[in-house]
């Protein structure tokens, strides 16, 4: 399959929309087990299909997991949803399933102010007349420093 081409804020959206409407509440008896957050859902590429699958790689959602765990089965559960940096599958361990969507909730509707921030800044272009601004490095670099230290502070030694 080709890469999925699919707005991310309209997909962030209909999962929110979703979410609030119920879409992962269970019946008694209905399935054996708890639903998964994005992969029993719409937002998924893979919903509703039985046959070949789409690999989760080319999925919108993968481009909201964590760099470091892009090679994992299953993306979308590695998707940071807090500043402490709970994912799905740290979720699924430890939270029940409330705990576990009023999380998305909550991140769903920051993801999407954000990006939706972001578009409408890039739209935004500055007036002609006003100077442009001038880049200010921030910090110092290293070579521009004492001498490099190691990070650990119990060893604060040089490096040669």
């Amino acid at each position: 399959m080709k890469t999925d081409e699919r707005d991310i804020v309209e997909v962030l959206k209909s999962e929110l929309e979703f979410i609030e409407s119920g879409g992962y509440s269970r019946s008694p008896g209905e399935s054996w087990r708890p639903p998964f957050i994005f992969e029993d859902s719409p937002s998924c590429a893979n919903f509703g299909c039985r046959e070949k699958q789409a690999a989760c790689k080319d999925c919108v959602l993968a481009q909201l997991a964590s760099p470091n765990l892009r090679s994992a089965k299953h993306l979308c559960r590695n998707i940071p949803l807090n500043l402490t940096g709970d994912t799905l599958d740290s979720l699924y361990r430890c939270a029940d399933e409330q705990e576990i969507e009023t999380t998305v909730v909550n991140w769903l509707k920051a993801k999407i102010a954000t990006l939706e921030a972001v578009r409408v800044g890039a739209a935004a272009e500055p007036p002609a007349d006003l100077p442009q601004k001038s880049v200010i490095p921030h910090g110092i670099g290293l070579h521009n420093s004492a001498p490099p230290k190691c990070a650990n502070p119990a060893r604060p030694t040089e490096f040669h």
